[in-house]
């Protein structure tokens, strides 16, 4: 090195270096030295490198790269262990950390990101967000792999970055209606018609019952207590040719089924039946994925084919469970009557009354 200390080379590796806009692949000796990269002679005669030291550039194969001194830099601090730990296999605790760069004053550091080497090795450490004028600092280390691993003393954990007073809150404020936009939306309709207490009232409401509501239209809930299926009479599957869509509507198409694969909403098939998709453009500009159903439903058998021959009701009473009461009536007692008529009936019926 300059300072003529020895370095003892760890190996060799070829990696890609950009500079600028250029990528350049290049051999380069792995050692354990402070100093992040060092560009040797080799390098610089190969890309046809000029140096101008007045002008803060680097002339990199005709290309003019500026340069900044590491000082001018915004600050960035490297975060390295205080002491030897080891840390049990899928656990965590708290190591004592120390910057390695002095930091002057009263300084507002956020620990962002875990160096490369840990992350490697199953190990991270968590963001946060350190205010004070001490060297040293508590980081939170979480070791993710089956076997305990050991940190060396002043070994590179992660970095941290020097934050403005200003960009630091003191307090967070949290509106519950911000994080449900349907919710959000049935907020502003409603203030121009309640009051500020019944809104309060309604969004406690919402908030309390929001698991009976879909938060999206992917969430729509499934069951499988109850097996449907269709009759279809013994006919063949119909089976159409696929149709090409639009080529401007094929990616946002892929995106859309592959969305509906991932909730569930529909699954990979290898049914007989074959109908093509029908492309569906809402309001709102989204598109809605839709089947030609039309020819299938030609062939369904109809459910209610049988319902004239049904000549007996078994109606459960509130009051006793095990009664049955047998009572054959008119099938077409419907037929010939106006909508009031049919709701007068149905009140006044003392077998629909109980069923109801």
């Amino acid at each position: 090195m300059a300072n003529g200390s020895h370095v003892v080379p760890l190996g060799v590796l070829s990696l890609p270096i950009k500079l600028g806009d250029q990528i350049i692949q290049q051999e380069m000796i792995i050692a354990d030295i402070e100093i992040p990269a060092v560009l040797g002679y080799d390098f610089m005669v190969k890309n046809k490198c000029v140096i101008d030291i007045a002008k803060c550039t680097l002339k990199l194969n005709n290309q003019t790269i500026a340069c900044e001194l590491e000082s001018q830099i915004p600050s960035l601090f490297r975060i390295t262990i205080g002491q030897k730990v080891t840390i049990p296999p899928r656990s965590e605790m708290m190591v004592k950390a120390n910057i390695n760069e002095g930091v002057t004053g009263k300084a507002n550091l956020v620990i962002d990101s875990t160096a490369e080497l840990l992350q490697d090795r199953g190990i991270l450490v968590a963001k946060a967000l350190y205010k004070g004028e001490q060297s040293e600092l508590p980081i939170r280390v979480m070791n993710l792999s089956d076997s305990p691993q050991t940190l060396t003393k002043n070994s590179w954990a992660a970095n941290a970055e020097l934050l403005p007073e200003q960009n630091i809150m003191n307090e967070t404020t949290h509106d519950e209606s911000e994080g449900i936009p349907q919710f959000k939306e049935i907020y502003d309709r409603c203030k121009n018609v309640l009051t500020p207490e019944q809104t309060s009232t309604l969004k406690n409401l919402l908030h309390k019952n929001q698991k009976a509501f879909s938060m999206s239209k992917y969430d729509i809930g499934l069951t499988d207590i109850v097996q449907h299926k269709i009759d279809t009479n013994g006919a063949r599957p119909v089976k159409h040719a696929p149709r090409r869509l639009p080529i401007a509507q094929r990616k946002e198409v892929e995106v859309e089924i592959k969305k509906m694969l991932d909730n569930d909403i529909i699954r990979p098939s290898q049914s007989p039946y074959s109908s093509p998709l029908v492309i569906v453009r809402k309001a709102d500009s989204s598109i809605r994925v839709c089947c030609d159903f039309r020819s299938e439903n030609q062939k369904q058998a109809d459910e209610n084919s049988d319902s004239l021959e049904l000549m007996e009701i078994r109606a459960m009473s509130a009051d006793n469970q095990d009664k049955v009461e047998s009572n054959p009536i008119a099938t077409n007692w419907v037929q010939g009557k106006s909508e009031n008529e049919l709701m007068e009936s149905q009140m006044q019926d003392s077998i629909i009354k109980i069923v109801g």
